[in-house]
């Protein structure tokens, strides 16, 4: 967990990438989620039909979404970590909270405890609240068991992607050659 570029660390990522397709087959998966509403209660399902976590259906979702989307663990206060989809983080969306200490926003429902209590919430908050100067409509669930909060954040999907810098109808592929000269 200290050290996400390491050896041993890449080679669990592949291992828990080769468990998500066995555990929950995209098949399936995408079945599952075909014309449904993004939701706590979807992720609910696919987390009860693949006997897997929230966390775990929420992840496997954010791998396959053309949706821009992220993830985000709070941890008294502070996000412990989290996860952009490709579309977000394509739009310059995301937080390096494995590498600085990043408190949850005042505003989030996370960082709200009164709604602990219902152990569920769902809002759309204005822009400013989460990163990025757009609406984002926050789904949280607490965890007591864990003592954590798990919000799904949803993005409107019309923003232009920030990397790509182009204004034709069509995104290029991003691909490393761009990410050099994009980045220095």
């Amino acid at each position: 967990m200290l050290d996400w570029k390491s050896e041993q660390s890449q080679v669990e990522v592949q291992a828990n990438t080769f468990a998500s397709y066995l555990l929950m087959p995209r098949d399936d998966f995408d079945a599952q989620i075909r014309g449904q509403d993004i939701s706590m209660d979807l992720m609910r399902h696919l987390s009860d039909r693949y006997e897997v976590s929230i966390t775990a259906a929420i992840l496997k979702w954010l791998d396959i979404t053309d949706k821009r989307a992220m993830i985000v663990i709070g941890k008294d206060g502070f996000i412990d970590w989290a996860r952009s989809s490709d579309p977000l983080l394509k739009s310059g969306v995301y937080y390096r909270a494995r590498q600085e200490v990043v408190p949850l926003p005042d505003l989030s429902l996370a960082a709200q405890p009164e709604y602990y209590a219902n152990t569920e919430a769902d809002v759309i908050h204005p822009c400013g609240v989460w990163p990025g100067d757009e609406e984002v409509r926050e789904m949280m669930i607490f965890g007591s068991r864990n003592e954590m909060t798990i919000s799904l954040l949803l993005y409107p999907n019309d923003a232009p992607p920030k990397w790509w810098g182009n204004n034709d109808d069509e995104p290029q592929d991003w691909d490393t050659y761009d990410q050099f000269v994009t980045r220095g």
